[in-house]
């Protein structure tokens, strides 16, 4: 997820209207898949990519636009079947819209999206994106980085960065794991005692990310109290 930008616009579905918003070949507007990966030749001939569906809605618009390539091979079976998706297209009045496909009403939520993300985008793991609306945005950055372990100088070194040192900036006593630097060393971990003493919960047994971020997705509070603890916890970490 991190490594590529994700356009919410592409997970959505568009809903035609007048057709001055979405995209011909580009969008997501007929079935399942955009015309250009359902009509790879076709896509391949397109004179103009960005071209709008109100601009090529009608067959003799696409006879104005493509002319006689038309008329040759395999293309010429794409460009019927495109016909006949378009005659089963009712066109309005109305601003044409993107549909969040995954909710009964249609609306994107930053929940649907979290969740759609977490089951179809991210790589395997037993943890869930961590985003929290009470703290920073740099801060809940830095949660998913530790999450993923990349920010520790012990990891930094055993991708060939050059460090003076990697022992642990608090203690000293240790090498920077992330483990250590924000949960097993002692002085971290008598930090985290002291938090989990406000909502009288007892720390995990094993301080690493994933079972100390585990652990504090499953605590059981009320909301506002859930909510709190979370935000301590990014906060914390």
């Amino acid at each position: 997820m991190w490594r590529k930008h994700i356009h919410v616009k592409d997970l959505c579905k568009a809903k035609v209207g007048y057709g001055n918003m979405i995209h011909f070949l580009l969008d997501v507007w007929l079935e399942e898949e955009a015309l250009k990966v359902q009509f790879p030749r076709v896509f391949a001939l397109d004179p103009d990519p960005r071209a709008l569906v109100v601009d090529w809605n009608s067959k003799l618009k696409l006879i104005d636009v493509f002319g006689l390539q038309l008329r040759s091979g395999g293309i010429s079976a794409q460009f019927e079947s495109i016909f006949s998706k378009l005659q089963q297209v009712l066109y309005s009045d109305v601003m044409d819209t993107y549909v969040w496909e995954h909710e009964i009403d249609g609306k994107l939520s930053v929940l649907s999206l979290r969740l759609y993300l977490d089951d179809n985008m991210l790589e395997a793991s037993s943890m869930s994106t961590i985003w929290n609306k009470l703290i920073p945005r740099k801060i809940n950055i830095l949660l998913c980085q530790v999450s993923m372990d990349r920010i520790s100088r012990l990891n930094l070194r055993k991708k060939g960065l050059v460090l003076e040192s990697i022992l642990c900036p608090i203690c000293s006593s240790a090498d920077e794991s992330t483990e250590r630097l924000f949960f097993s060393c002692p002085i971290a971990k008598s930090i985290w005692e002291k938090i989990v003493h406000r909502w009288q919960i007892p720390l995990p047994s094993t301080m690493l990310v994933a079972m100390f971020l585990s652990w504090a997705n499953r605590v059981t509070l009320g909301v506002d109290d859930k909510k709190n603890l979370d935000a301590v916890v990014g906060v914390g970490v």
